[in-house]
């Protein structure tokens, strides 16, 4: 069965190819050098039933999620968002008034993340809503550059806060738990590592954001890289919240770390001289046998592949 990321690959392939293009955009975003600057942009699209729910979504906070999760592509290369374009699709069953809520919440994430947003659409149409916004950022110059093929032999891996915060509130809707609020708002209003824009791109060799789950994430940078890696599970940044709700739920909230994706954290690797200075969490190192493996309990095995893919999301995935 053809994936999500089969079919961008595909879509790719034979048309990515120009003198300006220095990222094409297989990783979180494409950079170009425009006159004389390095340019990166990115899109990301949202849509009801697949990443957010009505039954407990703001229009408010559907907005402000939309930007968030675009603009955190943006820094995955290293770049400063500074631009965003935004579309609004409303379905046939709701009116305008819904789309004045959203970009209300477009605003407020605009505003956090010192964004202008430039354009955009708004038009109804279908049975869902949809927002899809293109961020465009600056990087400052070839050394900040932080693709996925960076990676290698004798790197550390690190991840930037902690992970399974966002699962563990989808968790708490579906399985109409109380309490636990700011574990909800971790999926209703994220926010990504603007905050690391001008730091990060000095030191990390590759990164990537962790949208579609962390062992999905470790997997695109150790084949854009050719290369594997060994992680810790130990060592994942899991905090009180996330094992306090996994322990009353009778869940392991590893899984949540390794799959539940849309936290929109950072998973790069850097060079050991800079651990000092490296942000977060330091989980694994890069290895040279092409395998990515996870230690549990002293024990090393192959890691399955999960997270999330929207062309699979019929399938189980696990770690």
């Amino acid at each position: 069965m053809l994936g999500e990321f089969d079919l961008i690959r595909a879509i790719l392939s034979d048309n990515c190819k120009h003198r300006d293009l220095v990222i094409p955009n297989g990783d979180d975003a494409a950079v170009l050098r425009c006159g004389g600057q390095l340019v990166a942009v990115s899109v990301d699209t949202i849509v009801e039933g697949s990443h957010f729910s009505l039954d407990y979504f703001t229009p408010r906070q559907i907005g402000i999620k939309g930007l968030e999760s675009s603009l955190s592509d943006i820094v995955a290369v290293g770049g400063r968002p500074e631009f965003a374009l935004v579309s609004v699709t409303v379905s046939k069953r709701e009116d305008f008034a819904k789309a004045e809520d959203i970009y209300a919440g477009i605003r407020d994430a605009s505003a956090r993340c010192g964004v202008i947003v430039i354009g955009g659409d708004t038009t109804v149409g279908g049975d869902s809503l949809s927002l899809s916004v293109t961020s465009i950022g600056r990087i400052p110059s070839d050394e900040w550059i932080t693709p996925r093929s960076g990676a290698r032999v004798g790197d550390q891996i690190y991840v930037t806060g902690a992970l399974g915060g966002s699962a563990a509130g989808l968790h708490l809707f579906t399985a109409k738990i109380a309490g636990f609020e700011r574990l909800r708002l971790k999926h209703l209003e994220p926010k990504c590592r603007v905050d690391l824009a001008n730091s990060i791109g000095l030191i990390a060799t590759s990164m990537i954001d962790i949208s579609d789950g962390l062992s999905s994430e470790l997997y695109h940078i150790c084949e854009a890289s050719k290369v594997g890696c060994v992680v810790y599970e130990d060592r994942l940044p899991i905090d009180l919240d996330t094992r306090e709700l996994a322990a009353k739920s009778d869940l392991d909230p590893f899984r949540w770390a390794w799959n539940g994706g849309e936290d929109y954290e950072l998973l790069f690797t850097c060079e050991p001289k800079d651990a000092a200075v490296a942000p977060g969490t330091l989980i694994g190192e890069v290895t040279e046998e092409r395998v990515v493996l996870v230690e549990r309990g002293g024990t090393r095995e192959k890691l399955v592949r999960g997270g999330y893919d929207h062309f699979r999301r019929g399938e189980e995935l696990k770690a």
